[in-house]
């Protein structure tokens, strides 16, 4: 047993340390098959579906495409941390004021776990619009509000998104394109993208920062016959300033 999650299992052979386990495996790594499950815990593959049923069934958990993810109740309780709320205080009147600018949808994620946790939105103002549920979890690998937050997550994020969510091995196609993608990112400041999350939308997201440290993305998502590239240039600086705006704000109250 080589993770912390196998760890944990060891020192707590109770049916409650068993139990968390599991879900703090799912929680630190992300999406994982059962027997996968088995392997970071430690558990016979038998008794991780056992509670891995118990976890779905109580809604901390999810199953998704044959591998488990973390689930709504999960997602809730991130959201409902001391600094998200705190984040939100400062970012909903911005948000509030992107989404009038731009007429189309902001929303604020950070990372939570393997995932982006949407901590805060405000939907376009118009009949046609993308929509994200507040406390929802996205996948790191698609589309700009989740793409900006894995791009300045750890390195062993990213390597287990690669892993995980990207078929076969690190150098195949994708991976690679993912890569190069995550590093131009960051060498921008910005990401744009088509059709990733949602078939028929475009994405623009940009970092936020509390000083040096990276806090949270920032961005807009709308129906693509709405964005096109010139738009999409228009809603990046629309973006960038309101970004900026919001690391000023956090970085001057951070030591509140």
């Amino acid at each position: 047993m080589t993770t912390a999650s196998a760890d944990r299992a060891s020192a707590s052979p109770t049916s409650l340390g068993k139990g968390l386990a599991v879900l703090a495996a799912l929680a630190d790594g992300g999406p994982m098959r059962v027997d996968t499950l088995a392997e970071c815990t430690g558990l016979p593959p038998s008794t991780v579906y056992r509670y891995v049923r118990e976890l779905v069934a109580f809604g901390f958990i999810e199953p998704r495409d044959g591998v488990y993810v973390a689930g709504e109740r999960l997602a809730r309780l991130a959201h409902s941390s001391g600094w998200n709320h705190r984040l939100t205080r400062y970012s909903s009147p911005l948000l509030a004021e992107l989404s009038r600018a731009s007429g189309e949808s902001a929303i604020l994620t950070v990372l939570v776990g393997r995932s982006a946790l949407v901590v805060d939105r405000a939907e376009s103002p118009q009949a046609i619009r993308l929509s994200f549920e507040q406390g929802g979890l996205l996948p790191l690998h698609a589309g700009a509000s989740a793409k900006i937050v894995l791009a300045y997550a750890p390195q062993m994020v990213i390597d287990d998104v690669i892993e995980h969510a990207l078929p076969g091995d690190r150098g195949n196609a994708a991976a690679l394109r993912l890569c190069a993608q995550l590093a131009e990112v960051r060498r921008t400041g910005q990401v744009v993208t088509h059709g990733e999350a949602d078939q028929h939308a475009v994405g623009i997201a940009v970092p936020v920062f509390t000083g040096s440290t990276f806090t949270c993305g920032l961005s807009l998502a709308g129906p693509a016959y709405r964005i096109d590239a010139a738009r999409a240039r228009e809603l990046g600086d629309l973006l960038r300033r309101a970004g900026r705006r919001l690391s000023q704000t956090l970085t001057a109250t951070a030591g509140l």
